[in-house]
């Protein structure tokens, strides 16, 4: 399959799934949607020049495309729900979205440290919604879309600096919690351990399957308004009544719905 088709697949997928969305307003969406369409185009690109990933059948494109959904579902929720739940659900939640980064990019994919974490949980918190979603989309990139280093110590240009690289203080030195939060600590925590990327044909549906807690994807909705909207501006060409019969709904992890 063509790269051009994998991508317009995985980005369908998305797109037309609100919880992508939920919770930001239009132009905070399109920055993580556009990314996602990066993101997507790259992802493509790798599985199509691999010879086994580039006979992948529909129904394994959709696992991916949905794998997919549920990492930006979750980068969403850093954002819309950072100040209405603790720090260990945050951490947790960033916990989930390095493991859907290495079930998509493999052992070597980009994912979030522990110093990073901790960052976000002290002082990152406090920034505007577009300018944690630029954070993370920096430090999630792979690198065909990563944004270009700075001259200085290697922070991504254009105003994409790296989740919790600038701290007006250092946390303290006793291994205390600061500010009601825990200390995630210098090693990383221990992450789970990655499934098979999407490069190995058949492998088993459980490597982006969703956890036992997280409900299944229920039958494909019609499309709003704004999602239509959104799909014609991002996917040109696109026909305004097409929907994706395999659009995943990602439901809703550990308690995330109030």
């Amino acid at each position: 399959m063509l790269a051009e088709d994998i991508a317009k697949r995985l980005q369908e997928t998305f797109a037309s799934n609100e919880k992508v969305r939920e919770g930001l307003t239009d132009a905070e969406a399109l920055t993580l949607l556009d990314w996602g369409i990066a993101y997507a185009t790259a992802l493509a690109a790798r599985l199509a020049a691999n010879p086994p990933t580039a006979q992948m059948t529909e129904e394994q494109i959709g696992e991916v495309g949905y794998t997919l959904t549920r990492l930006m579902t979750r980068m969403n929720w850093l954002v819309t729900y950072r100040t209405r739940k603790d720090a260990a659900w945050l951490v947790q939640t960033f916990q989930q979205v390095n493991k859907l980064s290495q079930e998509l990019l493999g052992e070597q994919a980009p994912v979030i440290s522990s110093e990073q974490i901790q960052g976000w949980l002290d002082y990152e918190i406090q920034r505007t919604n577009d300018a944690l979603i630029q954070n993370l989309t920096a430090q999630l990139s792979p690198p065909e879309i990563a944004p270009p280093a700075s001259p200085e110590g290697g922070q991504p240009a254009a105003g994409h600096p790296v989740v919790g690289s600038a701290q007006p203080a250092q946390p303290p030195q006793s291994g205390q919690p600061a500010s009601g939060h825990p200390v995630v600590g210098a090693p990383q925590p221990a992450q789970p351990e990655p499934s098979a990327p999407p490069s190995l044909p058949g492998r088993s549906p459980s490597a982006t399957e969703a956890p036992a807690d997280e409900p299944s994807k229920p039958p494909a909705k019609p499309l709003s308004n704004l999602t239509e909207k959104i799909l014609s501006s991002l996917l040109p060409g696109r026909k305004p009544t097409e929907t994706n019969e395999h659009a995943p709904d990602t439901g809703e992890d550990h308690d995330q719905q109030e």
